[in-house]
């Protein structure tokens, strides 16, 4: 039996759940490169069980690159509060809440998550370019540069786009910034392919030639300095938009349940959405609202006529005019749920700097700056509730040396899953 026969037998025999293998296959990869002479029922079977696709005058994309993709790593690309709250549980958010409650930093533990991320995100991106590294002749990088770009614009998906993003050394905010869209593709590609060819005789001068190999489940890669620049770009590309998302996605979530858990251990009732009308006697807050001209508030409570707007952030001391901005929007009085209040604004970060002027622009307009690396925060913290509101917040009298244990105790018995909720103005 002929080639041609033998593989078309073994196409119209074989499911679409032998891809996989299949992508792999000598015989299909000689067919595909070498023979041209195929009719549109073989043609659709080639591109469903192999990942190509045939255009005008046969010319073939290699378009595939989501669905041979890790799809444990797939569940990766884009993590959601649902996926952290999911990955620790409701034991892990007490612990990690108790732990800031009590000066520890939330980013300890969320550095070491993103990390397992990224790692595993890596060792899938090395293992895709194993797989699709077989399908690339001479001057492979232009041919891989131009697949990766028709399979962004042809994406149906996030995730779809943000891997191709990624081979492309580029992120969401590179793609709007860099590349100015999607209609600028052609451009950036064709420049990158030349940064390529250009800096490979600079890495080969300077540094030598590049030669070895990688087996990832017995498929080799063989390197050069281009093939390991593509894969250098891909991760770096990859890693700048993870930490990113970790970072914002972390940050928001923690902010609510640290605000929610403390708030709620002192006393005050959490109103789900931002109220039209409050009840003057009850002391009561919520999460991330915003006003008409104003810019988001992370917390606000209200009793009695006064009203405290809370911002928090796991703010270090690398970011001090990010704390101190967050003291501009400081108003004496404001009208809430059709209610005049005398107001005040605390603002909490991770740590205030030695040249920072954040303590200082809070005094001057009667309002707190609060460090969360104070072991004692949470008591600071309710005493100055305390004596604004005039009422009892619990913690303010505990002795220090008790405080952390009554924390623990308590930080068990909080719902966490109220304050992650989506937030909304109520109509």
């Amino acid at each position: 039996m002929d080639e041609r026969k033998e593989l078309m037998m073994y196409l119209f025999e074989s499911g679409s759940d032998k891809k996989r293998f299949l992508l792999n296959d000598s015989l299909i990869k000689k067919y595909i490169f070498y023979e041209r002479e195929l009719d549109q029922k073989e043609k659709m079977y080639i591109e469903e069980l192999t990942g190509f696709k045939f255009y005008e005058n046969d010319k073939i994309y290699f378009e595939n690159f989501y669905d041979i993709y890790d799809d444990n790593a797939k569940d990766l690309i884009k993590a959601s509060g649902k996926d952290l709250v999911k990955a620790l549980n409701k034991e892990g958010l007490s612990n990690i809440v108790y732990n800031v409650l009590c000066g520890g930093n939330v980013r300890d533990t969320m550095e070491f998550m993103t990390r397992n991320r990224l790692i595993i995100s890596n060792a899938s991106l090395l293992e895709l370019f194993s797989e699709i590294g077989h399908y690339y002749d001479n001057d492979w990088e232009k041919k891989y540069l131009e697949d990766v770009s028709k399979s962004l614009l042809d994406s149906k998906n996030d995730s779809n786009r943000i891997l191709n993003l990624w081979l492309l050394g580029l992120t969401k905010k590179g793609l709007d910034n860099i590349v100015r869209g999607k209609e600028n593709l052609f451009e950036y590609k064709e420049r990158l392919y030349n940064t390529f060819n250009e800096t490979n005789e600079t890495l080969e001068s300077k540094f030598g030639n590049l030669r070895g190999q990688i087996i990832i489940n017995n498929q080799k890669i063989q390197l050069d300095w281009k093939l390991i620049n593509i894969i250098f770009m891909a991760i770096g590309a990859q890693t700048l938009s993870i930490r990113g998302s970790s970072k914002s996605m972390s940050g928001k979530m923690f902010e609510k349940l640290v605000l929610g858990s403390c708030l709620t251990l002192m006393g005050f009732d959490y109103l789900p959405v931002t109220p039209t009308e409050v009840d003057f006697d009850k002391k009561c807050f919520w999460l991330s609202s915003v006003s008409e001209a104003e810019r988001e508030t992370d917390a606000t409570i209200t009793y009695k006529g006064k009203a405290i707007s809370i911002d928090i952030g796991f703010i270090g001391k690398g970011n001090p005019e990010i704390a101190s901005d967050k003291l501009t929007r400081f108003r004496s009085y404001k009208e809430i749920g059709k209610i005049n209040h005398l107001m005040r604004t605390i603002v909490i970060v991770d740590t205030i700097g030695n040249n920072s002027n954040l303590t200082l622009i809070a005094n001057n307009i009667e309002g707190s700056a609060i460090e969360m690396k104070n072991k004692f925060w949470v008591k600071q913290f309710a005493t100055i509730l305390s004596n604004f509101f005039d009422v009892n917040c619990n913690v303010e009298n505990i002795k220090e040396d008790e405080l952390h244990k009554w924390l623990e105790k308590e930080t068990k018995n909080i719902d966490f899953s109220q304050f992650i909720k989506n937030t909304k103005n109520r109509k």
